[in-house]
């Protein structure tokens, strides 16, 4: 567990946490802060954004508390292949960079066919109709 300011500024010397329980000081405190340090403590995890602040209460959660989403483009699936394993539907917003084996259906392409007839080689052979001359990169 982290204060505030450890937790804004991704510092701490401490490892990682699997499991917590809330106590009762937490509890008096009103607010309890986690943050994620990656395996080698390098903290490039919370410097991008996996950190959490708690609050402790017997209210029930406001609903924007549930609103939260997280954008990750595509570039960070492709300087780890793994994290298409971590996030959901991520082969699917992100095929070029999470899907090493697959097919296609030509209705895909139509979808925007600029940049995915760029993106499969021979498409303009396999998907005549969505590839053909529109794209000026496919193969």
């Amino acid at each position: 567990m982290l204060d505030e300011e450890a937790t804004r500024d991704c510092d701490n010397g401490g490892g990682r946490c699997t499991y917590y329980t809330v106590t009762e000081e937490d509890g008096e405190k009103g607010e309890i802060y986690f943050a994620c340090s990656t395996p080698k403590n390098t903290w490039d995890h919370c410097k991008d954004g996996q950190k959490v602040k708690v609050i402790v209460t017997d209210d029930k959660p406001p609903s924007e508390c549930f609103e939260f989403s997280m954008d990750l483009s595509c570039d960070w699936y492709a300087e780890d292949s793994s994290r298409c394993d971590l996030v959901p539907y991520a082969a699917q917003n992100c095929p070029a960079q999470c899907l090493t084996e697959f097919q296609l259906q030509c209705s895909w392409f139509e979808e925007d066919p600029e940049s995915r007839c760029a993106m499969v080689e021979n498409s303009s052979i396999l998907c005549r109709k969505q590839c053909n001359d529109d794209c000026p990169n496919s193969s």
